[in-house]
């Protein structure tokens, strides 16, 4: 086992053992936490045979408090952090979050009022860009859209609360419960969508904040095809500490439009099928 696994791995053991068990002093538990995670290291220093590092405990037993929670919670050293925020403001991707044109562009024969907008990504101003696609797209007299979320792994909620807000009419768009059951509600003002008709593309790895999208417009009334999304419903903070690393920490479930659950469930799509670009235009002009 490499070293640095093996030491979260014991960080990680120790820690549910240590937390679980009953003390003698009257300590909070936040901490008996920092004195287990201090007593750890002091055993490590004393008897790992191979010697660690300062650092190395220090990472360590961030890795470890990181295993101890959900699958979408981790722990960032100094590069991943950079290349994670790299991601979020889209400066180490050249390709644009948004892709959009006449739907014949890439599916041939297709009406002159179909129009096609791809969303690639929630990150930072990918709302602004998918609001200048759907004006670009109705100059051009589009009035059915394909909105294509293939492969979307998701992002920031407030992109894809406000990219909701640009199609999906009046309403609420999704609500957030936190740990200590706080609701916060997320509504559009759109009097009524800019397009007659809109379908949504999906498949499996749909995700996250791109399966909020599809469940509001879903919920309106917009015709979902393709495969069962993702499922992750739910929300990580990114917490940024003063040594450069950081971590993301899960805060936060999100729910449908209709006030049904995503996460561990996704978003069924209304007709599964193997070319659902084919299909989601026979539905707009149907």
């Amino acid at each position: 086992m490499h070293k640095k696994t093996a030491i979260a791995a014991l960080f990680c053991a120790v820690f549910l053992i240590g937390c679980f068990a009953q003390t003698a002093f009257a300590q909070t538990k936040s901490e008996r936490v920092g004195e287990l995670i201090g007593e750890i290291s002091d055993i490590v220093r004393r008897n790992y045979l191979y010697g660690v590092s300062e650092e190395e405990l220090y990472s360590g037993a961030a890795y470890g408090l990181a295993l101890a929670l959900d699958e979408y919670s981790s722990y960032l050293p100094p590069l991943a952090l950079g290349e994670f925020i790299g991601v979020i403001n889209r400066s180490t991707d050249a390709r644009p979050a948004v892709a959009c044109g006449k739907l014949r562009a890439i599916l041939p024969g297709a009406d002159e009022s179909a129009g096609y907008i791809a969303l690639r990504i929630l990150s930072e101003n990918s709302a602004r860009d998918f609001k200048a696609a759907v004006d670009y797209l109705k100059r051009l007299g589009v009035t059915k859209l394909v909105l294509d979320l293939r492969d979307n792994p998701g992002g920031l909620l407030y992109e894809a609360v406000d990219v909701c807000a640009a199609v999906v009419p009046k309403g609420l768009i999704t609500r957030t419960i936190d740990k200590n059951g706080k609701k916060t509600e997320y509504f559009s003002s759109l009097e009524e969508s800019p397009f007659q008709k809109i379908t949504a593309l999906v498949n499996k790895n749909s995700a996250s904040a791109a399966e909020l999208i599809a469940s509001a417009l879903q919920d309106a009334g917009a015709i979902a095809v393709g495969e069962t999304t993702y499922g992750k419903g739910v929300v990580q903070e990114l917490f940024i500490f003063p040594a450069g690393d950081g971590m993301t920490i899960t805060t936060m479930e999100y729910f449908r439009r209709n006030g049904e659950k995503i996460n561990g469930i996704g978003v069924a799509p209304d007709i599964e099928c193997e070319q659902p670009l084919l299909k989601a235009y026979e539905l707009l002009i149907d």
